[in-house]
């Protein structure tokens, strides 16, 4: 994903109808890298108005060699409208993202 800086969430990929149930824990694990040491936003909210979080808002440091980063859910509630989503948007240049799993 390559991108223009300013907000964070003018770019982003994200993964939408996620199902969580409250009270459960989950993993978000994910290989990424970027074209230079940047930060990237990862975070579980509601697909819609009002963009509710669902349990994970976390900026990482990406670094130019590949990384596993393993982020805790703990979700705070039921819902089949949760989107994983990976904001991208705040600094210029090219990131890489592989394996993601929930």
């Amino acid at each position: 994903m390559t991108q223009a800086g300013g907000e964070d969430w003018r770019i982003d990929f994200n993964q939408p109808n996620r199902s969580l149930v409250a009270g459960t824990a989950y993993e978000i694990r994910f290989l990424a890298r970027a074209s230079a040491a940047r930060p990237l936003t990862v975070g579980v909210t509601k697909g819609a108005p009002n963009w509710d979080n669902y349990g994970l808002w976390r900026t990482v440091a990406l670094s130019t060699t590949w990384q596993e980063y393993v982020l805790p859910l703990d979700a705070t509630s039921t819902a089949s409208d949760a989107r994983l989503q990976f904001l991208a948007g705040e600094t210029t240049g090219t990131i890489w993202l592989d394996e993601v799993r929930v």
